[in-house]
């Protein structure tokens, strides 16, 4: 553990700068596949890439998982 932090604290600023981009990049990445695969199963059609920016379509899909029985 601490190699890794050594390791972190002798990253230049650019560095530091990539590896953000890459982890946003990836979580992004992670949780559009997520959100498809929500959309499919709780409204039962495809998503588009619209869906995956809709707040609307992400409030359907919430509250069709909250109104299936437990």
């Amino acid at each position: 553990m601490r190699a890794f932090l050594h390791l972190l604290a002798a990253l230049d600023r650019r560095d530091v700068e990539v590896l953000v981009i890459f982890g946003t990049s990836l979580s992004a990445w992670i949780t559009g596949i997520q959100m498809r695969r929500k959309i499919k199963k709780e409204l039962g059609r495809n998503a588009t890439d619209a869906d995956l920016s809709s707040i609307d379509t992400w409030m359907r899909v919430e509250e069709a998982e909250r109104e299936k029985p437990q």
